[in-house]
C-alpha cells in the first residue's frame, strides 16, 4: 500500500491494518490522521515499504448479442404509476385536502390525466407520481392508467 491508499482507508480498515502489522489489539484511533501516521510507522518499523497495489486484471466482456433494437419510448411519457402495496389500516384522506380532491377526480367517470393534474394542482410530473403513490400506500386507492392515458381509481 502506498500513502495515498492508506489515507483512503476508513477508520476500521486503518485499525485492522495496524493490528495486523503490529500484533496489538487497538480498538480505534483518536482521529484519521493519527491512524494514518501509526500505520505508516508500523510499516516503517517492520522494514516493509508499503507495497503497491497490484493492477486489477482486465475482465473480458462477452461479445454483445445481436438483437433487434427495441422500439423507442414516447418522448412525453407520463410518470409510472406502479407503486408499492398499500399499507395496512388505510383510511380516507383528510377532507378538503389536495389528496382528497385528487381521489375524487380519479373516482369520477372521466378520470384525470397527468396534464390535468399539473394544471389543476400546480404540481410537476414527479409531484403527480408521488401523489398517486401516496394515494395507494396511505389510502389504499389502486390507480390504473387506461389505454387513453386517463387515470382512474
Amino acid at each position: 500500500m502506498n500513502r495515498n491508499e492508506i489515507e483512503s482507508l476508513s477508520g476500521k480498515e486503518l485499525v485492522a491494518t495496524y493490528n495486523r502489522l503490529t500484533g496489538e489489539d487497538v480498538k480505534r484511533f483518536a482521529n484519521h490522521a493519527t491512524g494514518v501516521k501509526r500505520v505508516l510507522a508500523a510499516y516503517k518499523a517492520q522494514g516493509e515499504k508499503p507495497a503497491a497495489k497490484p493492477a486489477p486484471k482486465p475482465e473480458s466482456k462477452p461479445a454483445p448479442e445481436t438483437q433487434p433494437a427495441a422500439a423507442p419510448k414516447p418522448a412525453a411519457a407520463a410518470p409510472a404509476v406502479e407503486t408499492p402495496a398499500p399499507a395496512a389500516g388505510n383510511k380516507a384522506p383528510r377532507p378538503g385536502s389536495k389528496r382528497a380532491e385528487l381521489l375524487e377526480a380519479l373516482r369520477g367517470p372521466a378520470g384525470i390525466t397527468i396534464e390535468q393534474m399539473i394544471e389543476r394542482f400546480g404540481w410537476k410530473k414527479q409531484d403527480c407520481a408521488d401523489a398517486l403513490r401516496l394515494l395507494k400506500v396511505k389510502n389504499g386507492a389502486a390507480v390504473v392508467r387506461g389505454e387513453d392515458g386517463v387515470l382512474r381509481a
